[in-house]
């Protein structure tokens, strides 16, 4: 897939915002809503490990299985 990075077996979208002059990134293979965003491809880079590991955090504290399917970069 094109435009995709992938972390932990999860993968993400990532589009460019032309009016307000960022990367934004969407998780795709969950179903859960997790999107990212930053004004460099480093930055997003970083900012989509963070979301991941914040999300993967918040599901082991509340108990619950994180979110994800199958698809694959």
């Amino acid at each position: 897939m094109k435009n995709t990075l992938k972390y932990k077996d999860y993968v993400a979208q990532v589009d460019l915002d032309i009016d307000s002059k960022i990367l934004v990134g969407k998780v795709i293979n969950t179903a859960d809503f997790l999107q990212f965003h930053a004004e460099s491809v480093s930055g997003l880079i970083d900012a989509f490990h963070v979301t991941v590991d914040e999300y993967l955090e918040a599901c082991e504290k509340g108990g619950r299985k994180p979110s994800r399917s199958d698809l694959k970069a």
